[in-house]
């Protein structure tokens, strides 16, 4: 498929420059920037968010590209070509919280055993840094594409905030893009995101505070509870020693863990808010009508594929629906929790809203804060993805096909994009003996370092194989 000759070029560029490649990851996993909403001017997603971008053009323009800031909300940095046509790789540079119990610094990348660990190694300032040096290789040896190379890095795609979107207002999208944010080989789908807040009626009890989760595309991994009425000497023995008490000034606080994990992929995750209340139901410490509302939550997190809220359903493309619950709070004597819902390809999403109407209100419950992200899919066949796919084959002596996912990526955005990796460790074993851990939104993400290298190699002949046939 390749000249042998380009082929040890680019393996040259890989060993010449591997240090510097993963001194630049290790550059950008230093800044913990973690999105949120920030008043401060110039600065929408926070200083650290802001740093993040910054970062990253700093490193374009060390390399001669073309590097503009859009406000904070997301960069550019540009490779021209002789033809102004853009191919697109888009990535992001905010994280997810670094929650949990890590082995090792989350915000200092750690080598080890030919593993890198830190936050964002996998999702997704490794895999920028890789495409970045797959189009600095193809330069340096000679081969720079003819079409422009354009690197779009939102600020805040985490949480869902409005960061691409706000360069596709104002500028052209590439002709075509890829997005280093999921795994290989190509994902050419994306299940349909629904999320909303399910509220209880105003109920009276003994609790005061409920709280669990960071995020809402997460699976909890904590989630705790005060009680008013209630010591931690009464409970000592009462119920399970795995949660952990603590009196304060308004009543005992019980706290419980899980193991988080992306919404997308929730197997192998514990939810620490279902955890909580089905403790909290069984030994029978909440009290009047909240308890009802408790034992709704628990059934409704009772498992990931949609049965705890009657929308379990799926598709031959894309598989089982999933459900997961993110966040959960007390507000005004009100249980509110948040739920993430990853729905088929093919499926008709007006079915799952009736179903999960009929859900609260059986249950005396109401949907707030609904939004409804469709599914995207593009055909195997379709030019632009069987080349990528080809090319990841080539490289590992493959013979996968496409494939669809539960998560949610710029491809959504944009026209004519797709998934191309390398988030995971792909074939390759997790370093831990536990789950829940290494993975992306998980403690101790980590990627394995020859995997990372290969990856530029694949980036590199995938840039090639595109500027030929756009």
């Amino acid at each position: 498929m390749f000249d042998q000759e380009i082929l040890k070029k680019i393996d040259a560029y890989l060993a010449e420059n591997k240090q510097v490649i993963l001194d630049e990851v290790a550059q950008l996993v230093e800044i913990p920037s973690v999105s949120h909403k920030s008043d401060e001017f110039g600065k929408p997603f926070g200083e650290e968010c802001a740093k993040a971008l910054g970062a990253v053009l700093e490193i374009g323009e060390k390399y001669g590209l073309t590097a503009q800031n859009y406000n904070n909300y997301c960069a550019t940095l540009t490779m021209a070509g002789e033809n102004p046509e853009q191919i697109g790789i888009i990535a992001h540079t905010d994280v997810v919280p670094a929650t949990g119990e890590w082995h090792y610094d989350p915000f200092k990348v750690t080598y080890e055993n030919g593993y890198m660990f830190g936050r964002g190694v996998a999702d997704d300032k490794g895999p920028f840094i890789a495409a970045l040096h797959a189009a600095l290789c193809l330069k340096k040896i000679g081969l720079a594409p003819k079409h422009s190379l354009l690197f779009l890095l939102g600020g805040s795609e985490e949480t869902g905030d409005d960061d691409i979107g706000y360069y596709l207002r104002s500028n052209p999208a590439p002709r075509f893009s890829f997005i280093p944010d999921t795994d290989f080989p190509v994902c050419c789908g994306e299940k349909g995101v629904i999320r909303c807040d399910l509220l209880s009626q105003p109920l009276d009890g003994n609790i005061v505070e409920m709280k669990g989760g960071t995020v809402k595309n997460s699976v909890a991994d904590f989630a705790y509870v005060v009680l008013n009425d209630l010591t931690k000497e009464k409970l000592q023995g009462t119920i399970p020693d795995e949660f952990d008490l603590e009196d304060t000034e308004e009543g005992v606080k019980i706290t419980a863990h899980g193991r988080g994990s992306h919404a997308a992929f929730p197997e192998g995750s514990v939810n620490a808010i279902y955890k909580l209340c089905d403790m909290l139901y069984k030994y029978d410490v909440v009290h009047g009508p909240q308890i009802t509302a408790v034992k709704v939550i628990r059934d409704m997190l009772s498992d990931h594929y949609g049965k705890g809220l009657d929308i379990e359903m799926s598709d031959e493309p894309s598989g089982k629906l999933t459900h997961i619950g993110g966040m959960i709070d007390f507000q005004y004597k009100r249980l509110v929790l948040s739920v993430d819902i990853r729905y088929p390809v093919t499926v008709n999403d007006d079915d799952i809203m009736i179903r999960l109407i009929h859900r609260a209100f059986r249950s005396f419950f109401e949907i707030r804060n609904f939004t409804n992200t469709k599914p995207i899919y593009i055909p195997a066949d379709q030019p632009e993805v069987k080349a990528l796919n080809d090319v990841f084959n080539f490289v590992m002596g493959t013979n996968e096909g496409c494939y669809t996912t539960g998560g949610i990526t710029y491809a959504r955005q944009l026209p004519n994009a797709v998934g191309f990796g390398p988030r995971l460790l792909h074939g390759e074993p997790n370093p831990f003996q536990e789950q829940g851990r290494g993975g992306l939104h998980e403690p101790d993400e980590c990627v394995k370092i020859d995997k990372f290298m290969e990856t530029i190699k694949i980036y590199a002949l995938s840039i090639l194989k595109l500027d030929k046939i756009l």
